[in-house]
């Protein structure tokens, strides 16, 4: 079905990854996410701070007891943590030789097809988790590695979907410690990879949950975006408007008196984004076309002194 684009809809389910060096508050900051059901194949829930811990979790020790689980009533959930993704692809890659023998070496490390397999299944996950309807948050440890000359940090994971895991992302952020203050950027950088999709702040600090600031970081973070997203919607809307409205104008300008009343109608309109300017680039092309000319003396459109001579 072709849609218009002013009909496309406000973004109300996120997608994020946050990863970073240990301590740097990651599993903590996913909890601050609206009603988290945490999925805790890193068994860390006990080192996150007691009044941030999320009222309900579950600890799979295999991928078909993690699917199980998943496939209960998650009604009383709105976001879905998996932390960590390391962990998680570790249970994909036990459970690989229980779908084909042929997916594991003898040394317990995968196949070829192995690692085929782990990403396709990766994918296979990430589809069930965005079938739910919920927000999705993975987190992530970061290793430190080389590049040329410089130090960077790149996520802890395997194979392919250490490049799957961005594509659907609406935010990566990578988190670090500045001092004793803990931090999250979303905003380019050289060392990190990061995406922000939804127009936030890049870079922001986090609240100090040990002098008991309540951990909502995240939970605001989605309320600013669907504020932002609903802001945008009514932009662009009245964007779409304002272009028709325009192209309709034009349209029905034959001569001089007619172009000079659509250009002052025009500059009376209240633009959003660039429609002003497009406006004038439309009003210039139409006047090429009937043989006009601006007059900056008179502000105003007015035959060429050509034509009039003809």
């Amino acid at each position: 079905m072709i849609k218009r684009s002013d009909e496309v809809d406000c973004k109300a389910i996120y997608q994020v990854l946050l990863y970073g060096p240990p301590g740097s508050s990651k599993s903590t900051t996913a909890c601050s996410a609206p009603s988290p059901l945490l999925i805790d194949v890193d068994n860390g829930v006990q080192r996150i701070h007691a009044p941030s811990r999320p009222g309900a979790y579950i600890q799979p020790t295999t991928y078909p007891e993690l699917i199980d689980d998943l496939s209960g009533n998650l009604s009383e959930f709105s976001t879905i943590i998996v932390d960590t993704l390391g962990r998680l692809l570790e249970l994909m890659m036990k459970h690989s030789g229980n779908v084909n023998a042929k997916f594991l070496q003898s040394d317990g490390a995968l196949t070829q097809k192995g690692w085929g397999w782990l990403g396709n299944e990766f994918n296979r996950f990430t589809s069930k988790l965005r079938g739910l309807n919920k927000h999705m948050i993975f987190v992530a440890h970061a290793v430190e590695e080389k590049d040329e000359e410089s130090k960077v940090y790149r996520i802890d994971a395997g194979g392919k979907a250490k490049k799957e895991i961005f594509k659907d992302m609406d935010l990566v952020g990578f988190m670090e410690v500045k001092g004793t203050k803990p931090m999250i950027n979303f905003g380019f950088n050289e060392k990190y990879y990061t995406k922000n999709s939804i127009g936030i702040t890049d870079f922001e600090s986090l609240p100090n949950v040990l002098n008991g600031e309540p951990n909502k970081f995240i939970t605001n973070l989605f309320a600013r975006a669907a504020t932002k997203a609903a802001e945008d919607g009514v932009r662009n809307k009245k964007y779409a408007e304002l272009k028709r409205l325009i192209i309709n104008n034009i349209e029905f300008i034959n001569d001089s008196e007619t172009a000079n009343k659509c250009l002052e109608s025009i500059l009376k309109m209240t633009h959003v984004y660039n429609s002003l300017q497009e406006a004038k680039h439309l009003i210039n092309e139409k006047i090429k076309n009937i043989g006009l000319e601006y007059d900056k003396k008179t502000n105003s459109f007015v035959e060429k002194l050509n034509e009039v001579k003809k």
